[in-house]
């Protein structure tokens, strides 16, 4: 075994036993050794913030995320290191490190980097201080529906699932033109105050699943 490859193994080990101080060692020496990889600038990424090495954390995400990632090996039931993944880990190191303007500002990054699940959000301790700012709460999903009224929640929710279908679908207007999509949002927001629950279901889903289905999966 050449020692780049016993350097890679042990710092794998930490990892996994959340060594994190060790495992940021042993990952920047790999890093340094092939600082062309950028699964292993996330790995040195996740290990500097275990170590609460927020700034030394959202270094190593930014290299990763300009370096381009393959599918790395998951040692864990976290979200796969996609882009959006990554970004948003940035956006937690800015959360965690209490810079509150950058960590909003990182999350919208993160969205737009294609996110896909901002409801972890929601239960994200770090992000409990920020859950009040309406920017995050606007990017979450959260809202008070005690404040609302049964037409206005509607409204919210086909406005949220509107963003999330052109946000994530993939191509979602190769075929359906976005203006199209657009207008027959507008007409079901429209009707909703003369819908039934079940009605507005059907009209909303029927939106959702048409938009994606227009485009064929990526290879």
């Amino acid at each position: 075994m050449s020692d780049f490859t016993e350097t890679v193994a042990r710092a794998w080990a930490r990892t996994g036993d959340h060594d994190w101080a060790e495992a940021a060692d042993l990952w920047a020496r790999v890093t340094a050794a092939n600082p062309v990889n950028g699964d292993y600038w996330a790995r040195l990424g996740e290990a500097r913030f275990g170590a609460q090495d927020y700034a030394g954390a959202r270094e190593a995400y930014e290299q990763a995320l300009r370096l381009g990632l393959r599918d790395p090996e998951q040692t864990d039931d976290a979200p796969p290191l996609m882009p959006g993944e990554i970004a948003y880990r940035i956006a937690c190191c800015e959360a965690a490190a209490g810079q509150r303007e950058a960590a909003v500002a990182a999350l919208a990054a993160a969205l737009e980097r294609g996110m896909r699940d901002p409801g972890r959000i929601r239960s994200d301790e770090l992000w409990a201080d920020l859950r009040a700012d309406q920017r995050v709460r606007d990017m979450a999903g959260i809202i008070d529906t005690g404040s609302m009224s049964r037409d206005d929640g509607w409204r919210y929710d086909l406005a949220l699932l509107a963003r999330e279908i052109k946000r994530l679908a993939y191509a979602p207007f190769a075929i359906w033109p976005e203006a199209e999509f657009d207008r027959a949002v507008a007409d079901l927001d429209a009707a909703i105050p003369g819908l039934t629950g079940p009605q507005r279901v059907d009209g909303a889903g029927r939106h959702r699943d048409r938009a994606p289905a227009a485009a064929p999966a990526p290879p």
